[in-house]
């Protein structure tokens, strides 16, 4: 009996830790979107014969495409710290990798 009631308080224990933690993420994500922290540029697409290749633009004067390296770990990330300088003077359009299907930018 004494084992039944450790399985079922552990059981117990592990649902409400995760409804716990399902709560809070759904706090920040709710609390992000109203101070809207998750908006993101649509991402546009340039049809390539070898793929799809989606790139993100901002900011306004002469156009720069900004190309990562081509190795698998790559992502238009490696610019982030940079596009915030580059787009008071330049349309910056940062590459993603080449895919075949939609990034998450």
């Amino acid at each position: 009996m004494k084992a039944k009631n450790k399985i079922i308080t552990a059981v117990l224990l592990s649902a409400g830790a995760a409804v716990g933690t399902a709560l809070i993420n759904k706090y920040i994500k709710m609390s992000a979107v109203a101070r809207n922290l998750l908006t993101q540029p649509e991402p546009r697409c340039y049809r390539w014969r070898l793929g799809n290749i989606y790139y993100t633009k901002t900011g306004t004067g002469k156009p720069l495409l900004l190309v990562h390296d081509l190795t698998h770990a790559s992502s238009s990330c490696e610019w982030d710290s940079l596009i915030p300088l580059l787009k008071e003077y330049y349309t910056v359009a940062p590459s993603a990798q080449l895919s075949l299907s939609k990034p998450l930018l």
